[in-house]
């Protein structure tokens, strides 16, 4: 980042345009990508949520503008909570590391997509392992062994 750095927090600040009316050096990354959105400046009271938690994917379908900080609490659903687990504490590391949970069923339980948790675990610099098993995965295995073995009987009596 030639032009930015990461806080503390884990957001990205980047140098503010200059005809930007933001006093200061430096604005937020989701402040600016929301204000492009959605052609206008933000007021200082608006809060943008990243909707996935990963306060670093400022991709515009993943922010959400809410007209104050209290509306912004009230706002978040629940549901949305769920990714905090990915991007909050250790809970991502004691599930995938010390569980040997895959990635697939932290994904599952999450309600999000595995590229989401594998972005997660990158961010986070926990070793991806190369191949896990998962029940699924080992049930698909022998029912497809059981299928081949099915099918060279059938060959082999014609």
């Amino acid at each position: 980042m030639n032009n930015g750095y990461l806080t503390d927090q884990g957001y990205i600040k980047v140098i503010k345009p200059k005809e930007h009316p933001n006093k200061g050096r430096y604005i937020f990354l989701h402040r600016l990508v929301m204000e492009k959105k959605i052609g206008r400046y933000l007021t200082p009271i608006e809060r943008v949520h990243h909707i996935d938690g990963n306060k670093q994917n400022n991709n515009p379908d993943n922010l959400q503008l809410f007209k104050n900080q209290s509306e912004h609490g009230k706002g978040i659903a629940k549901e949305q909570r769920k990714y905090l687990k990915l991007w909050e504490g250790k809970w991502l590391y004691r599930e995938y590391i010390n569980r040997k949970r895959p990635y697939s069923d932290i994904a599952k339980e999450l309600k999000c997509n595995e590229g989401t948790v594998r972005n997660a675990l990158k961010i986070r610099n926990i070793p991806m392992r190369r191949y896990t098993l998962t029940e699924e995965s080992i049930k698909a295995r022998i029912k497809g062994a059981e299928i081949r073995g099915q099918q060279l009987k059938n060959r082999r009596r014609s």
